[in-house]
């Protein structure tokens, strides 16, 4: 019969040995030691100056004085001295300072517990292959350590997910983050297998684009509303795409760009949001043998009522040699007869002498009026 046992070492009690209590009290002493193993530190290579009776440590690297060569050792003072238990493979100890659980392995020494990469953990609950961490739970807790925190959604490509998903009964209703791309999105869903996205972050530009136009009443609620700090949506206002553009109202509110502006056969017209529109157009007068001669101008676009209309001499494009000349000849608008066109006369102001068929003379004319 050996006289200790195989993993412990504790010793037997032999066949008539005196004072056996001896050995049972050895055999306790080292029980007390490895039983239920809580070390104050695993790091130390110096025995402490005041250890107290019970105190239990891991011998440290570099170990000096009482612990020379028990580097690895479990180190127990009781009784006013030190004694050792050798670890076996596979011994696991609490740390109290740091705390902490080590595993002793034969070939390695003490390391950190093999529950830093366990498979699965779950809190409350089961976890299982695909929810490997699973807590149940009325919250869950991630705070600091005297500084920031950071929750980090890790994903190995482009077209994998890191998202944060919102389920009813375990189907899924909203989610956000990086779902089958690298745009930030927010999704929403009815049944958990149909989603829609509600805001999508464009990686590249920083882009922002919505599902839907922005609505509530932190959104303005039409053209004309002019309410303190707003967001303004697009149809009620006016961006730099929409500054030069097609004029547009509904009921006399302008709902299209500020200006537009155009040329035709007859002329050049300006349209502006609040109803201005301003026609002009150089129409040349072709004289005949008598004193005056009626020119119309039918306008680029229409006007809603009569305009403004005024016509000039452009005497710097007039011919030199003109009958008359250009200080006997003047112009007399006739007014617009509609939304249409407008006559004008041009004439001699001096007589005596008929124009000469054939000469012709530009005139300038402009019409100020409303689109609307």
């Amino acid at each position: 019969m050996p006289d200790t046992s195989p993993i412990l070492s504790l010793p037997f009690i032999q066949p008539a040995q005196a004072q056996k209590h001896v050995t049972h009290n050895e055999a306790l002493r080292v029980l007390d030691a490895v039983v239920q193993l809580v070390v104050v530190s695993a790091d130390l290579g110096t025995p402490p100056i005041t250890p107290q009776s019970g105190d239990r440590y891991i011998v440290g690297p570099s170990a000096n004085g009482d612990w020379t060569g028990r580097s690895g050792e479990v180190a127990v003072f009781a009784d006013g001295y030190w004694s050792f238990v050798s670890p076996q493979a596979g011994w696991s100890a609490q740390v109290l300072t740091p705390k902490g659980m080590l595993v002793y392995d034969a070939v390695a020494g003490w390391e950190a517990s093999a529950a830093q990469t366990t498979a699965q953990l779950g809190v409350n609950t089961t976890a299982d292959a695909v929810n490997r961490l699973s807590v149940a739970a009325p919250a869950t807790l991630l705070t600091h350590e005297g500084a920031g925190h950071q929750l980090k959604l890790n994903k190995a490509g482009i077209t994998d997910t890191a998202s944060l998903l919102y389920q009813t009964g375990f189907s899924g209703r909203a989610e956000i983050g990086l779902a089958g791309d690298d745009a930030f999105a927010i999704k929403v869903s009815t049944d958990g297998a149909a989603w829609q996205d509600a805001l999508r972050v464009d990686p590249v530009s920083a882009r922002v684009t919505f599902n839907e136009p922005l609505a509530g009443m932190a959104v303005t609620q039409g053209p004309s509303d002019t309410t303190a700090d707003r967001v303004i949506r697009t149809q009620d206002g006016y961006v730099k795409s929409s500054v030069l553009g097609t004029v547009s109202q509904v009921g006399g509110v302008p709902t299209g760009a500020v200006i537009e502006s155009g040329t035709n056969a007859n002329g050049n017209y300006v349209r502006f949001a609040d109803g201005t529109q301003i026609c002009d157009s150089i129409v040349t007068a072709t004289f005949s043998t008598i004193e005056k001669l009626s020119v119309r101008w039918t306008f680029p676009v229409d006007f809603t009522t009569m305009p403004n209309c005024t016509a000039m001499l452009r005497a710097s494009n007039m011919a030199a040699d003109i009958t008359p000349p250009v200080n006997d000849i003047t112009t007399v608008m006739r007014g617009a007869s509609n939304g249409t066109l407008c006559d004008f006369l041009v004439y001699r102001v001096t007589g005596g002498t008929n124009f000469v068929a054939g000469d012709a003379t530009p005139v300038q004319v402009t019409a100020i009026g409303r689109w609307f």
